[in-house]
């Protein structure tokens, strides 16, 4: 009786651990997914300096990883956002500032136009958007 009870109490555990680990999971993507599409509004709209703000956001959650990995996630959020065709990493801390900073070549989608702007990325802790050009 006592096994049957436990049981039962261990299954109940398991099946809530497994729904709260699914459901933080799915608010992280659908969270970025909003980001990614306030992102693109930003774009259309020639927005670039608010643009920045969005930008920060998502670099303030990469808290783990080196300065080249998380550069990567940055190009492959952008990537993942609709208005974006393409990106390039053009260096990584080339720029000697104090943080240095790094160059990523975007292809963005407006109105059915490609246009190509180069981000400056802040290497500082988190890193930060410094400016299109």
């Amino acid at each position: 009786m006592k096994s049957d009870t436990l049981h039962k109490l261990l299954l109940t555990f398991l099946g809530g651990y497994i729904i709260l680990i699914l459901s933080v999971s799915c608010k992280k993507d659908s969270t970025e997914a909003q980001d990614q599409s306030v992102y693109c509004d930003q774009v259309s709209n020639q927005q670039w300096d608010e643009s920045g703000s969005t930008i920060n956001a998502y670099l303030a959650t990469l808290t783990e990883g080196t300065s080249d990995q998380n550069l990567e996630k940055l190009k492959q959020w952008l990537e993942a956002s609709s208005c974006v065709q393409q990106v390039d990493i053009l260096c990584n801390s080339c720029i000697e500032t104090l943080p240095p900073q790094s160059e990523l070549y975007i292809t963005f989608t407006i109105n059915g136009q490609n246009t190509t702007k180069t981000l400056d990325i802040l290497m500082s802790e988190p890193m930060q958007y410094r400016a299109y050009h």
